[in-house]
């Protein structure tokens, strides 16, 4: 279990890695990190996640928003704008994240500790 998820995970970091390098558009790359994120986060429910995995397939979704993406012949950011701007948006994310992770463990830690010293 998951191994399959993680696969999919990697090859999804790979494949956006390679389109960022090739200058796809900040607004592109969100769309696909949404579609990975999407596709991971439902895909690790047992059960529920095979069924999804089934019908739902992120790195297809993401080949097809790249290749209408290039067909449009319109003029494609630089490559650096776009890294910019995800890079940027994922320090945000992940302080967000963070923020979360260190309110859930002092919910946690007075939970238990008000369980083990009731007043």
């Amino acid at each position: 279990p998951y191994l399959g998820d993680i696969a999919g995970f990697a090859v999804s970091g790979i494949l956006m890695r390679t389109m960022i390098k090739k200058g796809a558009g900040p607004l592109l790359m969100l769309r696909m990190m949404g579609n990975v994120v999407l596709d991971t986060v439902i895909g690790i429910i047992p059960v529920v996640g095979d069924l999804f995995d089934f019908g739902y397939k992120s790195n297809r979704r993401n080949v097809d928003l790249l290749k209408k993406y290039y067909a449009d012949g319109k003029a494609k950011p630089n490559a650096k704008t776009s890294a910019t701007i995800l890079g940027i948006l994922f320090l945000l994310m992940f302080a967000a994240l963070i923020w979360v992770i260190w309110k859930l463990a002092a919910l946690f830690i007075t939970w238990l500790w008000t369980a083990v010293f009731p007043h």
